[in-house]
């Protein structure tokens, strides 16, 4: 408890959120119409000193050992967990199940005193490939190590590590995801990673976003040590528990989320689940909002909030304003590139996420359709501006690409790249940073 007392002293009672800022592409609506205006909110993270006290982590590994993990695959993910262990402090807890059609625990919840990490690696050097894939039973096994514990003491994960679709057990998307949100409302975060040619992206992608996590594509075995090495560093960085932004419209303003994060309609007001954030994580939403069709003089806002699971932080209530006006000044009004730049990435990565299953399946007509009709939103927004100009034109790379069936690999390197962009991360997976010198 002594460490979550000084980190909330650091923080002055913000969970760790620096600062947040609101801003929209416009500041006019039209009149008589029901316009559409963007809104971008920035969230930046705090900074934390690389040797302050920090929360305690819990990391639970759920490692696949089905039959097609065999020989080079799974002596690397042997290799890469016990690695990610490694980085942790002896204060830090982790455990290690792995699953085929049966579920067994390598290493139970333990601290990870270099004892119990050796204990760990020799028992998993005894571990083999074998049998078929319990992925929700191995996942929920690796869950339940950390679970009853996790709110209480820190930062908690677990990584899913597989190369198979899931063929016992649920392995319906919608059901798992439900599952995740319910893990990350209990305080376990989830994170996928899916190996190989064979495992179902979309099934991975659904779970780490429910469940407050990232989805990594591993397209070689030897990228796993660099991939967990980076989660578990995030982990340790953590910094702003349970984060979620409420954005209030006032009456007749519809609202809706173009970042890929879990959100709810209250009837009120909409509830975007942030998560976690990590010293210096800059986070960008992006929402569009449709205004009441009314007339000149009339008024429309977004009132935005920052809260994590105990209320409302600490930090300035941000609003969003329009004026509705007349159709000349909305035609000369000026417009904010940094939003709609930032608009323009997300309906990019959303579309590009569309067409992948059409690809798959030889339906290339809709690629197109989809693909056309993303290029011209994109030429809406800015097609002069050179930013969204490059987003347009690596939408029609994509379309030629697409319009032909493209190796497994390719469209879960997609996927991968696709989900990572709507979610405001790196290409990579990893959260967007501030530059060092920046405050």
């Amino acid at each position: 408890m002594a460490n979550q007392h000084n980190l909330n002293d650091s923080k002055d009672q913000s969970n760790g959120v620096a600062s947040f800022a609101v801003a929209t592409d416009r500041p006019l609506g039209r009149a008589g119409s029901r316009s559409v205006r963007y809104l971008k909110v920035d969230l930046d993270a705090v900074t934390v000193p690389a040797r302050t006290e920090r929360l305690p982590v819990q990391v639970a590994f759920a490692l696949d050992r089905s039959g097609s993990m065999g020989g080079e695959k799974m002596s690397l993910a042997r290799e890469a967990v016990i690695a990610a262990v490694r980085r942790l402090q002896a204060t830090d807890r982790f455990a290690v199940t792995v699953f085929d059609n049966t579920v067994d625990v390598v290493e139970a919840r333990t601290l990870a005193t270099p004892t119990a990490v050796e204990r760990a690696r020799v028992a998993l050097n005894r571990v083999d490939a074998r049998g078929s894939t319990a992925l929700h039973d191995g996942w929920v096994a690796a869950c339940r190590q950390i679970g009853d514990r996790a709110d209480a003491e820190g930062v908690a994960r677990c990584i899913l590590v597989t190369d198979g679709q899931a063929n016992i057990g649920p392995s319906d998307s919608g059901v798992l995801a439900e599952l995740a949100r319910r893990q990350r409302l209990a305080g376990v975060a989830t994170s996928t990673l899916g190996i190989g040619e064979d495992f179902q992206e979309e099934l991975l992608a659904a779970m780490s976003k429910a469940g407050g996590g990232q989805f990594y594509y591993v397209q070689r075995a030897d990228q796993l040590d660099r991939i967990l090495q980076s989660e578990i560093g995030e982990a340790m960085e953590v910094c702003a528990r349970g984060v979620a932004v409420e954005l209030w419209p006032s009456a007749g303003v519809r609202l809706e989320l173009l970042s890929d994060y879990p959100s709810t309609w209250t009837g009120t007001h909409l509830h975007v689940e942030v998560g976690d954030l990590v010293s210096a994580q800059h986070l960008e939403l992006l929402v569009s909002a449709r205004l009441a069709s009314g007339q000149v003089g009339d008024e429309a806002s977004v009132e935005v909030r920052v809260s994590d699971r105990e209320g409302p932080l600490a930090l300035p209530l941000q609003t969003a304003r329009w004026q509705i006006a007349d159709h000349t000044a909305n035609d000369r009004q000026p417009r904010d590139f940094e939003v709609l730049r930032g608009v323009a990435k997300v309906i990019a990565a959303r579309a590009l996420l569309s067409v992948l299953g059409y690809n798959r399946r030889g339906s290339f007509h809709d690629v197109h359709a989809r693909l056309d009709e993303a290029i011209r939103q994109l030429r809406v927004l800015g097609a002069n501006d050179p930013e969204i100009a490059s987003d347009i034109q690596q939408l029609e790379r994509h379309r030629v690409e697409l319009s032909h069936r493209i190796a497994e690999q390719s469209l879960k390197a997609h996927h991968m790249v696709g989900t990572s962009m709507s979610r405001s991360k790196s290409m990579d997976g990893s959260s967007v940073r501030r530059p060092k010198d920046v405050n």
